[in-house]
């Protein structure tokens, strides 16, 4: 700003390190995360040994002072909270315990700023010297006198004050007793920002080896039409980074002195377009296209999203009706039964001979059948060993194969392989899982980010007691605690939170004179809505009333707690528990395989503290190093980025912000896809990816690409009914030279897919940590694209209609209402119920 000359300005910063390097080393800072009048009543307490030193965000503080005075505090803090809780949940506290532990002077006192810090977390900072704070204080004179030797300038430009957060005006100045107040006083950063932003300021660009003042002042101004840009990350390549963020400027049309950045080194030339991209749509439109496409998002680690939820139903082929009778085993007919429930067919219509893939069958099925099969017989069954397109009877065979025969040569049951199980929430401490544990840290990067928003809307069209809903929504938060829990920082790692006696509350609202078309804006509002999952809630609700016999209800929940098989699990037990509820009946007590639909489940056994522990115990043991070297040798090399042609320079940072577009199939078309794959024996899922492969190729023309894919996570039957994240990404390689068939390609699409399944319990995220890819802003890491197979249902409460006795149901219908973001360049989704093929980019 032109206030000194750099020789003054190095002078200033050497002499003020020199001397604070001079201070006795006693000193500590921590971050609190929580507003400073919450902290100030901790700090007034011992204000000769510590001060507030930075203001940086609205739940952003730092202390500094004595080392020991700062940890009591933190720990005070921490106490204050427990105490607090405790109280909140009605468990008596003694008065020389709240006193003893908290030194609060009055109940109104106490509950004035105890919202601030019920959930306050705070971390000591690794620092030699503390700054801003008493232990300074030696110093200042000796700082002030050397200050005084600086020649201080009018400013050029407008400067904002971070001692008092506000503009200084070109022209004004300022004197050494700034300087001497700037090292102890507080930094008022967050003003800073605030001021900036009051004064139109929306371009923010941060000069430094690594963006932390930037991802703070998004926290201070989360406006949508802020840019914030980093010349240099720690993580990426220096002249890499300094051009997208050289690029990002221009495009804001700042102006650029092109002679100081093209200064030398090395060019390219590129090929570029010789005509404009036109705009003019081309499409043909038909009466079999849906123009109206699900809001989607990612499914995986993973993967930040805002979602179409699939819900469970597939489209079955049309077969002959004739009935062919199994042979006369227990087995066969056990497991025919069981197939024909998933497919949602008469068991009449299944010939033995007919391989499952003939009739529909894919990944999604072959896992929840693999489930069952595991629960019911005890055995161990490879996931490749359904897909691989084997008839009733061949199943059957390799089935009785697997079954181990005692010395009397009778087949018994066979245990699974050992896995750590607790089956209860004894702490309301949970560790999370790999992905979880990324999705945490991705939330406190981006908190106002509403990327990983899980989204369903049911449109329900008969008379509804709502009070039986409430009911209804109070047994699930009892079945799930997952659903009530926050996620708080516990000895240093990210946890669950289990916050009992805690209710899912629905929300009313008065739709009545609103169209559906309004309301569909409603409902993308409401799921742009960030979830503070420090506070909660996670799983929010709202059911909007446009009649007596007419209503939407909306389902908003972070990714963290669900993933799309916990949301189809959470509403199928919505519906039965609502019948179960108008009828008076009891719930089930005890776990027990039924087919989903058929009955209500009772209480679960397992938790995902159960899944998180059994996949610590893997990762350490040798299957966890078999899936490491397996994606380990197939990711190996050096990874493709995903060449899209586009209209418009790529952004420096994801946005998120995308569109959708919607293709129909045509009957004949489907029809035809079902013989090929028949045909191949392959499953209609390996069809499809292969064909999306062959359109990315045609337009990257990259031979090398890598597709991502959610995999259900869900390898074990004990893993079958628990409500959480588990749903893991794998990644599917494929290798388009030199020149192969379209029918060579699609077989060895065919093996990639069965060896990624048999390896999909490694999560994704520690995939990545260990790659350790090149990681750009600009995109995600390892792969650009995912491919996703949506056996979507449409409506739910359907099966229970199929009762003898009169059954009073609720009946959920997919009310869809657009898609507005996604977490990558391109997701391709696959409606198996043939209504669409949407595609979003």
């Amino acid at each position: 700003a032109g206030l000194f000359s750099l020789e003054d300005g190095l002078k200033l910063i050497t002499a003020r390190a020199r001397l604070m390097q001079a201070l006795p080393e006693h000193g500590a800072m921590a971050v609190i995360f929580a507003a400073p009048e919450h902290i100030q009543p901790f700090v007034k307490l011992y204000e000769q040994h510590v001060s507030i030193a930075a203001l940086n965000g609205p739940q952003n503080t730092v202390i500094s002072g004595q080392e020991e005075f700062v940890r009591l505090i933190v720990q005070r803090l921490q106490r204050f909270a427990e105490v607090l809780t405790l109280r909140r949940e009605g468990e008596p506290q003694n008065q020389r315990s709240a006193k003893g532990s908290i030194f609060l002077r009055t109940a109104v006192e106490t509950e004035r700023i105890a919202a601030g810090v019920i959930q306050t977390e705070s971390v000591v900072l690794p620092i030699s010297q503390a700054s801003h704070c008493p232990l300074v204080d030696p110093m200042l004179d000796a700082f002030e006198l050397i200050a005084r030797e600086v020649t201080f300038l009018p400013l050029q430009i407008p400067l904002v004050c971070n001692l008092t957060g506000q503009l200084l005006g070109a022209g004004e100045t300022l004197d050494a007793n700034y300087w001497r107040c700037h090292t102890r006083e507080p930094v008022q950063f967050a003003t800073s920002i605030q001021t900036l932003a009051a004064n139109g300021y929306e371009l923010f660009l941060e000069v430094g080896p690594t963006p932390v003042l930037s991802k703070m002042g998004r926290r201070c101004q989360p406006a949508k039409n802020a840019t914030w840009l980093s010349s240099l990350h720690q993580d990426y390549d220096d002249w890499h980074m300094l051009l997208q963020c050289i690029a990002s400027l221009y495009c804001k049309g700042c102006n650029l002195n092109w002679s100081s950045i093209d200064c030398g080194g090395i060019h390219h030339t590129i090929a570029l377009p010789t005509y404009p991209f036109e705009r003019e749509r081309c499409w043909f439109e038909s009466k079999e296209m849906d123009g109206d496409v699900g809001r989607m998002g990612g499914v995986g680690a993973g993967v930040p999203t805002n979602a179409r939820v699939p819900i469970g139903e597939a489209s079955s082929p049309t077969y002959p009706t004739t009935p062919t009778l199994p042979p006369a085993s227990p087995l066969t007919t056990y497991i025919q039964a069981q197939i024909a429930h998933i497919l949602h067919q008469p068991v009449q219509r299944l010939e033995c001979e007919q391989p499952l893939t003939s009739l529909g069958f894919d990944s999604l099925m072959a896992i929840e059948l693999k489930n069952c099969l595991e629960l019911d017989l005890q055995i161990h069954i490879p996931i490749g060993t359904l897909l691989q397109g084997p008839s009733i009877a061949q199943l059957v065979n390799q089935l009785l194969a697997l079954v181990p025969v005692r010395n009397d040569g009778r087949r018994t049951s066979a245990t699974c392989s050992s896995v750590i199980l607790n089956g209860e929430l004894a702490s309301p401490m949970c560790p999370l899982s790999h992905n979880q544990k990324a999705l945490w840290f991705l939330s406190r990067l981006e908190p106002e980010s509403a990327a990983y928003n899980v989204l369903y809307s049911a449109r329900i069209q008969q008379h509804l007691d709502v009070a039986t809903l409430q009911r209804v929504l109070r047994k699930l938060a009892d079945r799930y605690p997952v659903l009530t829990s926050t996620y708080t920082l516990h000895n240093g790692e990210p946890v669950q939170q289990t916050l009992p006696n805690r209710t899912i509350s629905l929300e009313e609202i008065d739709a009545t004179s609103v169209s559906l078309d309004d309301l569909k804006l409603w409902l993308q509002e409401e799921s742009n809505r960030p979830i503070d999952l420090t506070k909660g809630p996670v799983f929010r609700l709202k059911l909007y009333r446009r009649a007596d016999d007419d209503y939407v209800l909306g389902f908003i929940v972070h990714h963290i707690a669900v993933d799309f098989r916990s949301l189809e699990i959470l509403l199928e037990e919505l519906a039965q528990l609502y019948a179960v509820d108008k009828m008076g009946m009891a719930e089930p007590s005890k776990q027990s395989y039924v087919p989903l639909g058929q009955a209500l489940r009772p209480q679960p056994d397992f938790q995902n503290v159960d899944y998180v522990r059994w996949q610590q115990a893997m990762l350490q043991s040798e299957e966890g190093e078999r899936h490491w070297q397996y994606w380990q040798s197939e990711l190996d090399g050096e990874l493709p980025v995903l060449n899209l042609p586009t209209d418009r320079p790529r952004p420096a940072v994801q946005t998120y912000k995308g569109a959708s577009h919607s293709v129909s199939f045509n009957t004949d078309l489907v029809t035809k896809l079902r013989i090929l794959a028949n045909e191949e024996k392959v499953t209609l899922f390996t069809l499809m990816l292969t064909a999306y492969q062959v359109l990315l190729h045609r337009y990257t023309h990259q031979d090398d690409l890598l597709v991502g894919t959610p995999a259900l996570g869900r390898t074990r039957s004990e893993w079958g009914r628990i409500v959480s994240y588990l749903a893991n990404p794998v990644i599917l390689r494929s290798k388009l030279g030199p020149n192969p068939t379209f029918k060579e390609l699609l077989h060895q699409t065919q093996r990639t897919v069965l060896s990624a399944l048999e390896h999909q319990d490694f999560p994704f995220p520690l995939l990545v940590e260990r790659l350790q890819p090149h990681r750009d802003p600009s995109f995600s890491p390892i792969s650009q694209t995912h491919f996703i197979w949506d056996r979507t249902r449409t409506h739910i409460g359907r099966d229970l209609t199929h009762s003898k006795i009169p059954v009073p149901t609720l009946s959920l219908q997919h009310f869809i209402y657009g898609q507005q973001g996604i977490p990558f360049d391109r997701y391709c989704y696959y409606c198996s119920h043939g209504r669409a093929l949407p595609d979003s980019t």
